[in-house]
């Protein structure tokens, strides 16, 4: 599953065409882009630009706005339910732009509520380390019923590498065992998310998680 961020920019900004330059570019970023960012190095459409080559204070600053909204989606910072994949990417909203990997461990009650946040781990651009050891070790101790596990691409790569279909696999045989059912695992990139369970929920010997 992946989040299309191009009709909320288009419903912002106005233009459909602005909207599809406006994330061509952001997808671009490291980080979130300042208002004199967009206005001088930002390529606008020909049949946009017309005799203003340059982007204009105003959109710039819709644009700022936009990024900030699609990130967020107007939900609480500290949601109570994680039982969608969209409500756990917009949470952890700020890895979009951060510049190494992350891994992030959510531990969940039974009722899907958000016990505790662990930022498990960063790793360089490319890559990141857990031990499923201490992963498993903080969710004993929050008593948690299961766990989501989310990283970010800072690549911007919207899809899952073989290296995290392997490590949820793994993950996945040793929750089995202790009791602890890994409930999801959510890629989140500048361009979107995807959710491992939903397109895989084989894997998880289970439903997907709802839309």
């Amino acid at each position: 599953m992946v989040f299309d961020a191009i009709p909320l920019f288009a419903t912002l900004l106005g233009s459909d065409e602005i909207a599809v330059d406006a994330v061509n570019y952001l997808s671009q970023c490291r980080e979130l882009p300042t208002e004199d960012d967009l206005v001088e190095n930002m390529k606008i459409s020909r049949c946009v630009a017309r005799r203003n080559q340059k982007l204009s204070r105003s959109i710039a600053r819709k644009i700022v706005a936009a990024a900030m909204l699609s990130g967020t989606y107007l939900l609480d910072s500290s949601p109570t339910h994680l039982s969608d994949p969209r409500k756990v990417a917009f949470y952890l909203s700020e890895l979009k732009f951060a510049p190494v990997e992350h891994l992030v461990v959510l531990s969940i009650d039974s009722d899907n509520s958000l016990i505790k946040r662990h930022e498990f781990s960063s790793g360089c651009v490319g890559s990141v380390q857990a031990d499923p050891v201490t992963v498993f070790r903080c969710a004993i101790e929050d008593q948690a019923s299961g766990i989501v596990f989310v990283h970010n691409h800072p690549s911007g790569s919207p899809r899952f590498s073989q290296v995290d279909y392997n490590f949820t696999t793994q993950l996945i045989k040793a929750g089995a065992l202790l009791g602890v059912r890994i409930l999801d695992s959510v890629l989140i990139t500048r361009r979107g998310f995807r959710s491992m369970r939903t397109e895989n929920y084989e894997m998880f010997n289970e439903k997907p998680l709802k839309e």
